[in-house]
């Protein structure tokens, strides 16, 4: 069995884990780390050890958390609920990103307004650990197992203790722990195969289990120089038998620098992230939090043909709707919610990021993987990767034009998109160099 042991549940772990599955290549996935998010059959040793396993596919609404009596909970933000006693802020509930107020995390205070402990929620609900301080800072962190504390992690040394089947074990660091726990694991055996996508924890750890190479790294990282650690494994490989790359300059940077590597050297793209859909090319969607949007009334008067559909988060400024006012093809949507704006992706054709400010919410990235062809200005660019960057209003207004008007230009500039990191690869090249 192909072992994925990966560090944390993060973007580029989703990803890779979505191109394993539409390449139907069948893994165990397992995390040194936990935060409470695990993808389905996932294991990590803080869940192999001690979480409490629960059925609920839910997690727990902000006044479901557990808390003494007579204290009272109020939504009063976005991001989180506060609790009161006696008119006193006593605590705060955080809410999971993405969820509509499930906790994530219960934040408790002093009566001098100091932290004192923290409660911690996982996906489906359950009070899975506890975080004390010390003089503002955690000072250790409480796994739980049916109430009892069975890990505990002293976050100013990194030692972990477990108690585990009448005996208390110590470790001196994670990768100590999660070395343990591989052996511990059924399914983890001699001949196994091992892919991770981090230099950190998961390559510590295959250097001390492994005999001989058998490892691939995914390398899904920015790479301004080569890391050390990749660097040692290149010269002189202990855990990795395979480095692939998910863009090609990087791939050909390492295969110019170390000519004579042992290691084998690969280039797949992500598969699995777009979605299929149907092109209009009426339809341009912005989400912003700035009404700076760069020469959006000439835009406007340039392609009558076109919607262009504003949304924000927020209350909008009278600079927008004097905009809406003077232009037909303009729809305004304020204090958007996030179904929304799921919607609104659904139906769109391009993106235009072409305001000043943040990115909102990760939006780049979402209406890259909806299969929305993306137009910059190079002033206001937020994830050039995934993006057509212009340097001028001219450029991108051409582009604009050329692509609303033909389904074929269209279509090849979303290629060209999509193909910025290198060319994009299928399931037979992914089943090859990942399996073989």
């Amino acid at each position: 069995m192909l072992i994925s042991l990966f560090d944390q549940y993060n973007t580029p772990t989703k990803s890779l884990l979505r191109s394993l599955k539409t390449a139907k290549i069948s893994t165990l996935a397992l995390f040194c780390q936990y935060d409470g998010v695990l993808p389905t059959g996932a294991i990590s040793p803080f869940t192999h050890f001690a979480v409490d396993k629960s059925s609920s596919i839910k997690g727990r609404f902000f006044n479901q958390v557990e808390m003494p009596p007579f204290y009272e909970v109020r939504h009063e933000n976005p991001d989180y609920a506060s609790i009161y006693h006696d008119g006193f802020l006593r605590g705060k509930v955080f809410y999971r990103a993405g969820s509509f107020r499930e906790a994530r995390a219960v934040t408790w205070y002093s009566l001098e307004q100091k932290e004192t402990k923290t409660d911690l929620y996982n996906q489906v609900g359950v009070l899975y650990a506890q975080q004390y301080y010390e003089q503002g800072k955690i000072c250790q962190t409480a796994y739980l197992k049916d109430g009892q504390e069975t890990i505990l992690i002293n976050e100013k040394t990194g030692r972990i203790t477990l108690y585990h089947e009448g005996k208390i074990l110590q470790f001196l660091n994670l990768s100590a722990f999660v070395l343990y726990f591989l052996e511990d694991l059924e399914q983890v055996r001699e001949d196994s195969q091992f892919l991770i996508n981090s230099l950190s924890y998961p390559l510590f750890v295959l250097r001390r289990k492994l005999n001989t190479p058998a490892a691939t790294l995914f390398w899904q990282e920015t790479m301004s120089q080569i890391p050390g650690n990749m660097v040692d494994e290149l010269k002189h490989n202990v855990a990795l038998k395979q480095i692939v790359f998910e863009e090609r300059a990087y791939l050909e940077r390492v295969q110019k620098e170390f000519p004579d590597t042992w290691l084998a050297l690969n280039y797949l793209s992500p598969i699995g992230e777009f979605t299929a859909r149907k092109t209009s090319n009426k339809q341009a969607l912005i989400v912003t939090q700035s009404d700076v949007l760069l020469d959006f009334d000439e835009l406007l008067s340039e392609f009558p043909q076109l919607n262009f559909v504003v949304c924000a988060k927020t209350n909008m400024s009278d600079k927008l709707y004097t905009y809406q006012k003077n232009h037909d093809n303009l729809i305004l949507k304020p204090n958007i919610s996030e179904r929304e704006i799921e919607k609104e992706l659904s139906q769109a054709d391009f993106y235009l990021d072409i305001h000043q400010g943040m990115e909102v919410d990760q939006l780049i990235k979402r209406a890259y993987e909806a299969n929305l062809l993306i137009l910059a200005r190079s002033q206001t660019a937020k994830n050039a990767s995934k993006e057509l960057v212009f340097p001028d209003k001219d450029e991108l207004f051409q582009a604009l034009g050329q692509a609303s008007q033909s389904l074929l230009s269209y279509k090849k500039m979303l290629l060209q998109q999509q193909e910025q990191k290198g060319e994009r690869t299928d399931k037979k090249q992914w089943m090859k160099i990942v399996c073989e």
